[in-house]
C-alpha cells in the first residue's frame, strides 16, 4: 500500500488523469482485499487454529472482499456499459440500485472514500481517496462488513497473542485515524483509510515484535507464553486425550462425535 500511495504522489489531484484513477483503484482493492491476508495469516493452522476454521473464514473474507470490489462499485459503466443498465431489475426489485445512484449522496451518506469521481487527492493531513459506491441495502454492504471481516474473524477464533495484536490494531486503526482526520470534517471520510494504511507500518513492526518476544524470549514453559499462544479454536475443540509413550497427552478435535 505505501508503494501505491509513494506513487500516487506524483499524480495527486489530477483527477483527470487516468494514472491517477488507476492508482486510486488500486488502493481501494487493497483495502476491501486486505481482510484475506490478515486473517490467513492470523489464523492459519500454524498458529493453532483448526484447519477447518482456516478454510471457513478465508472463504468468508474472500466473498467479502469481492463483494466491496464489484458489487458496491458501477465497473460495469466503467468498461462502457449504460449507467441505466439495472434500471429494470431496479424497478422490480428497489434494493437492487440503479447504476445512476454510485457516488450520489445518498449513497455516500454512510460510507468512507464515496464520491462521484474516481481520485487521489491531498488533504491537510495525508491524502484521500474517492471512489463512487453503490448505497447499501438488503443485497450490498456497506463499511460494516469490512469491519467485522478484519477484526471480528481473530478475536473470535484465534490464539490470545494474535487477539492482543488485533486489539492493538484497533485502537491505532480506525480509532486514532479517524480521531486524527476528524479535524477537518471536509475531507473526514475520504482521509481516515489512507491514513490507516499509512499507520499500517507501524502497526506491522509492533506486531512482528509481540510475536518474536512471546516466541523467541519467553521460556517455552512459563505461563505467560502458554497464556498468549492459548485460546485459539484448535483449544475449543479438543475434547480427548491419548497419552503418548513419554506421557504427554495428544489432544484430539471431534467431528460429528468422533476423534479425529
Amino acid at each position: 500500500m505505501e508503494v501505491i500511495q509513494f506513487f500516487s504522489y506524483f499524480w495527486i489531484d489530477q483527477c483527470d488523469s487516468p494514472i491517477n484513477k488507476v492508482l486510486t483503484l488500486l488502493a481501494y482493492t487493497h483495502v476491501m482485499l486486505q481482510n484475506i491476508s490478515v486473517n490467513a495469516f492470523f489464523l492459519a493452522p500454524e498458529f493453532g487454529v483448526h484447519p477447518d476454521v482456516s478454510k471457513l473464514t478465508t472463504g468468508m473474507t474472500v466473498i467479502g472482499g469481492l463483494l466491496g470490489m464489484f458489487a458496491k462499485t458501477p465497473w460495469p459503466v466503467w468498461l462502457g456499459a449504460s449507467p441505466q443498465l439495472l434500471d429494470p431489475i431496479a424497478k422490480l426489485l428497489p434494493e437492487i440500485h440503479s447504476f445512476t445512484k454510485a457516488g450520489t449522496p445518498e449513497s455516500c451518506m454512510f460510507e468512507s472514500m464515496c464520491a462521484p469521481q474516481v481520485c487521489t487527492f491531498s488533504t491537510p493531513n495525508h491524502l484521500a481517496w474517492s471512489v463512487p459506491v453503490m448505497p447499501p441495502s438488503y443485497y450490498l454492504p456497506n463499511g460494516f462488513l469490512h469491519f467485522f471481516m478484519f477484526f471480528a474473524p481473530t478475536l473470535l477464533m484465534a490464539n490470545n497473542l494474535a487477539r492482543a495484536i488485533m486489539l492493538m490494531a484497533f485502537v491505532t486503526g480506525p480509532v486514532f485515524t479517524q480521531i486524527l482526520a476528524a479535524r477537518h470534517m471536509a475531507t473526514y471520510s475520504f482521509e481516515w483509510p489512507a491514513t490507516w494504511c499509512y499507520m499500517s507500518v507501524a502497526q506491522c513492526t509492533i506486531a512482528l515484535g509481540l510475536e518474536l518476544w512471546t516466541i523467541y524470549t519467553l521460556d517455552a514453559k512459563s505461563s505467560t507464553r502458554r497464556a498468549l499462544l492459548g485460546g485459539g479454536s484448535r483449544d475449543s475443540t479438543v475434547i480427548d486425550g491419548v497419552p503418548e509413550a513419554g506421557g504427554a497427552a495428544v489432544c484430539r478435535p471431534k467431528l460429528n462425535g468422533k476423534a479425529l
